[in-house]
C-alpha cells in the first residue's frame, strides 16, 4: 500500500469505472523516424505479483481462486500495458483469459510459482535466450520499438520480467540477478 501511495496510486479492492481515472506510469521512447523527425511513443509496463492464487486476508470469506483469477485479469486488462510482467503464477503456461489482447512471450520458474512476460498483441517481440547455467527467474525479450527498412537501422529495447526473492538473507541472490540481466550478453544484447 505504501509503495502505491508513493507513486499516486489510491489502493482498492474495486476497479475504477473510468479507465481516465487510473494514474498510468509511463516512459516516452524518443524514436527517429524518416527525414530527420521525431516521434515519442509513450510504453505503458506494468509488473505485478499475483501471489499465486492465494487468497487475500482482505477478501471476503466466499472469495476462490477463480473469483482470484478472475480479478487480476480484468485489473491487468484496465491497466492496458504494453508490456505486463507477472510473478507467482500458478502454472508455467499462458493465461487464456489475457490472450486475446496479449502474445505471451515466455516464463519462466522462480522460488515461488512462475514469472510470466505478455508483450500487447501487434507488437513486434522476439525471445531472448537465457542463460539456463544461472537458473535465473527471468524472461527476457527484444521489443522493436522503431522499425526501419533496414533491419540493422531498427530499434530494439530489452525488457525482463523478473521475480527477485524477498528478505536480507537474499540480498546476494537478488544482486546476483540483478547483475546477470543488465550485464552485455547473448540475452539480446
Amino acid at each position: 500500500r505504501k509503495v502505491l501511495c508513493m507513486f499516486g496510486v489510491k489502493p482498492s479492492l474495486r476497479s475504477q469505472t473510468h479507465p481516465q481515472a487510473v494514474n498510468r506510469p509511463s516512459v516516452g521512447l524518443q524514436c527517429g523516424g524518416g527525414g530527420g523527425e521525431q516521434a515519442v511513443r509513450v510504453l505503458r509496463v506494468a509488473t505485478w505479483n499475483i501471489a499465486g492464487g492465494k487468497k487475500s486476508a482482505q477478501a471476503p470469506e466466499t472469495w476462490t481462486a477463480v473469483d482470484q483469477r478472475a480479478a487480476v485479469f480484468k485489473e491487468v486488462l484496465r491497466w492496458g500495458g504494453d508490456v505486463v510482467a507477472l510473478q507467482e503464477c500458478e502454472a508455467a503456461s499462458a493465461y487464456e483469459s489475457l490472450e486475446a489482447g496479449y502474445s505471451f512471450v515466455g516464463s519462466a520458474p522462480a522460488h515461488c510459482g512462475f514469472v510470466h512476460l505478455y508483450v500487447r498483441r501487434g507488437m513486434v517481440c522476439d525471445v531472448c535466450p537465457a542463460d539456463q547455467t544461472l537458473k535465473l527467474p527471468v524472461v527476457v525479450a527484444r521489443l522493436k520499438c522503431v522499425a526501419e527498412a533496414d533491419e540493422a537501422e531498427s530499434r530494439f529495447l530489452k525488457v525482463v520480467a523478473v521475480h527477485l526473492p524477498s528478505g536480507e538473507s537474499e540480498a546476494g541472490a537478488r544482486r546476483k540477478c540483478v547483475q546477470a540481466v543488465v550485464a552485455p550478453s547473448d540475452m539480446c544484447g
